[in-house]
């Protein structure tokens, strides 16, 4: 166009045309400064658009003079100075507009935070069902997701400003992903301020991702980046109340989960105790056992006041079931201290009463440790909710652990009873792990097939026990028995879990089980006629010799389970004495076929020359 306005006669016509664009530039710059935000950037877009305008009118003066006349070369330098200087102006020009936060990226992420805060209080579609404090923990990850990226921002202004867009999109879709965990808690207890907290961090997310385009398009503007930086903080605050609304509207869950805990630990630390006193060397401080009767009694009696609280605390707010869990927590810590003490009571003669208590003392905090975690899965869900059918049944064995401890109390100094008992709290503990075993999920340690056959030799041991003191009718020697059994079982129940883990189908998976729940249940069957024959003072040997007989064949499909887990056709017992003694033979053979090999590999030291009188 430059020759052609050199050499060709300028005409109206074309001054027309060139004209005609003012007009619509002028109105298209105020309406994109309305757009704007910032006064800066308004008064950029203005100077640019004057700037434009200037020079497409200097270039019409130079056309003019020009006149198309290809002798005026003089005025040719000065058009095409003209030329460049529109071109410059209108790229300038047009990557302010591609620039402004106001129309590219930032403006669709923007829109879809202020979108995904109108769903806030939408109700959600049913989708599947879980707990509470999973749901909990999905908004907290993306509340601090949230966070991370507007600190990153800060940090990234003046280092790599390119990179603030993918870090713009990333609050954009962790805010959605918030919400929509939000309208998933709608219907949980204090709801409310955590649908508050999340609204009110939807402002600071858009200002913050608007500034993070300006920053972008001018990393040198000072003024952005420090509201940028501003507009992080306000968004780390909000991330903060949101942080504390989950805490205060999930602190009763919060205190169940550290109440288990702790009754874990509590559970493990007594069964420590009761291997100590199988071994004969619990501590005796020397008092007698009657100064620490009624302690237990009365802290055994304070956990039902405990456990009616739990059950209360399901129906009503996070501050009430916090507290319950807290005090069902110190009430178990001050009875196991009270049955620890009163187990070393005990004189070294009563071993297995020690055993019996400090056993019994450990079913209770199993069952309320699994009475905190369904109060803690039932709290805010309605009557006929399932979570409300398992908090009554853990409830029930709650009440019935206690009732027995309290037994198991009053009886520790009646020799004529002790084996009795002891036989009625080993039931009932085979029947709460086959409970167990049904309802909870494989989450134990793995286990080896090896392991396997050595629980299964337990259960064996415990048997011929068993059967033993039935003969005998002895009340030490059944009270030995039942809580040998209680232990085999419970060892054995712990190992088909953890074999399980390692099947490599479901088929192999759930045989495992079955033999482990048929094995366990054969033996409380045992157990079970045994009190009922020591009760009526009539022990059947044969009777004894036919659950025997079943219990035998419950563990020789419990072996042949652990057969089937091993890999391979060669599978051998490894404690077997063949077996030792031929891996010993092969290990030696190994070892002098290694050796051999070596001395194939020596030669004779090469002989030195002694020089001659001929030096050959």
């Amino acid at each position: 166009k430059q020759w052609y306005q050199r050499r060709v006669a300028i005409t109206a016509g074309n001054v027309v045309t060139m004209s005609l664009y003012f007009e619509p530039l002028s109105r298209a710059t105020i309406g994109a400064a309305s757009k704007l935000t910032d006064m800066t950037r308004q008064q950029d877009l203005f100077s640019q658009a004057r700037t434009l305008m200037e020079a497409m009118s200097d270039l019409l003066k130079t056309s003019k003079d020009c006149g198309g006349n290809p002798n005026a070369t003089t005025l040719h330098p000065r058009l095409e100075e003209n030329v460049e200087t529109v071109t410059e102006a209108i790229q300038d020009l047009r990557m302010t507009l591609e620039m402004a936060p106001e129309s590219g990226l930032s403006t669709s992420l923007i829109e879809s935070i202020h979108q995904s805060r109108g769903l806030l209080h939408e109700p959600v579609a049913d989708t599947v069902n879980v707990s509470v404090m999973t749901q909990h923990e999905a908004i907290l990850t993306n509340a601090r997701a949230v966070a991370r990226a507007s600190q990153d921002m800060v940090g990234k202004a003046s280092i790599n400003p390119d990179c603030l867009s993918n870090l713009a999109q990333t609050i954009s879709e962790q805010y959605g992903l918030l919400v929509e965990n939000v309208r998933k808690c709608a219907d949980s207890p204090g709801s409310e301020p955590l649908r508050d907290a999340t609204n009110q961090l939807a402002d600071p997310c858009s200002e913050l991702v608007r500034t993070s385009a300006v920053v972008q398009s001018n990393p040198k503007d000072t003024i952005s980046r420090r509201e940028l930086s501003d507009h992080a903080k306000g968004v780390a605050q909000a991330v903060h109340h949101i942080v504390q609304s989950l805490q205060n509207s999930s602190q009763g869950t919060a205190a169940c989960i550290e109440a288990v805990t702790v009754i874990h630990g509590i559970t493990g630390d007594l069964d420590t105790m009761a291997m100590f006193a199988r071994s004969g060397t619990l501590d005796n401080p020397g008092e007698p056992f009657s100064t620490h009767r009624e302690n237990i009694l009365g802290t055994a009696k304070k956990l039902v006041e405990n456990t009616k609280q739990l059950v209360a605390g399901a129906a009503s707010d996070q501050q009430q079931l916090k507290n319950a869990a807290i005090a069902a927590q110190g009430t178990i810590i001050g009875l196991a201290e009270a049955v620890k003490l009163g187990a070393g009571a005990l004189t070294l003669d009563d071993v297995e009463t020690q055993v019996m208590l400090l056993n019994a003392c450990m079913d209770v905090a199993k069952a309320l440790a699994n009475l905190i975690d369904s109060t803690k899965d039932a709290c805010g869900k309605t009557t006929d909710d399932p979570s409300m059918e398992q908090l009554k049944s853990s409830a029930k064995e709650m009440v019935q652990s206690v009732s027995s401890l309290l037994k198991t109390v009053k009886s520790a100094e009646d020799k004529a009873s002790r084996g009795t008992r002891a036989l009625e709290i080993t039931v009932d503990a085979v029947s709460n792990d086959i409970k167990i075993l049904d309802n909870a999920t494989l989450s134990a340690a793995p286990a080896t097939p090896e392991d396997l056959i050595r629980a299964a030799k337990e259960i064996t041991f415990a048997t011929t026990k068993a059967v033993s003191a039935g003969n005998t009718a002895k009340q030490d020697d059944i009270a030995a028995a039942g809580n040998m059994g209680r232990k085999a079982i419970n060892d054995m129940l712990a190992t088909c879990k953890g074999a399980a883990l390692n099947a490599d189908n479901e088929a192999l998976k759930i045989k495992v089980l079955q033999s482990g729940r048929s094995t366990s249940m054969a033996y409380r069957d045992m157990l079970e006629y045994m009190c009922e024959a020591l009760s009526a003072n009539n022990t059947d040997s044969n009777q004894l010799r036919e659950h025997s007989k079943k219990i035998a064949d419950c563990v020789t499909d419990l072996i042949e389970c652990a057969k089937e887990l091993k890999s391979g056709a060669d599978w051998v017992n490894p404690d077997d004495p063949n077996v030792i003694a031929e891996n010993e033979l092969l290990n030696a053979a190994a070892s002098i076929e290694a050796a051999a090999k070596k001395l194939s590999l020596l030669q004779p030291r090469k002989k030195k020359k002694v020089p001659t009188a001929t030096l050959r």
